[in-house]
């Protein structure tokens, strides 16, 4: 039954990453999938016998999690500057806010924001350290 499951999501994974590899959304699943398999092996390894199931959740809800960073990510060329659309979209999509960050630094994103746009970043869950990141470009 082990072998099973492991053969399954290792087959999962490596297929998916062949097709999608050149993709944020392939990168983000292959990344997450090989970071859950881990965390997910060590942590029910911890009562020893169930390391490699934990190894097969952890792979698919890192692959999972890993390909909604990725896809929220995609397409942004380096010359592109993220509107404020998009970094709200994305803090919509469940983008933790170190990756928008992050990515607003990769496309040298700058924001003189008025009043309306601050308000609508906050109606729209944007964390307050993006917020502050995005004054701190004018």
């Amino acid at each position: 039954m082990k072998k099973l499951i492991v053969m399954t999501v290792l087959l999962a994974v490596g297929t998916a990453g062949c097709e999608t590899m050149n993709t944020g959304t392939g990168k983000g699943a292959a990344i997450g999938a090989a970071t859950g398999a881990v965390i997910g092996g060590i942590v029910g390894h911890q009562d020893d016998e169930h390391g490699v199931e934990g190894a097969a959740i952890g792979a698919a809800a890192g692959a999972v999690a890993g390909g909604l960073i990725g896809k929220a990510t995609e397409g942004k060329g380096s010359a592109k500057q993220l509107s404020v659309t998009e970094v709200a979209e994305m803090s919509q999509k469940g983008v933790p806010g170190n990756i928008i960050i992050d990515e607003m630094r990769r496309t040298k994103s700058k924001y003189n924001l008025s009043v309306d746009q601050i308000d609508y970043l906050r109606e729209n869950g944007v964390e307050g350290r993006v917020v502050d990141y995005m004054l701190g470009t004018m």
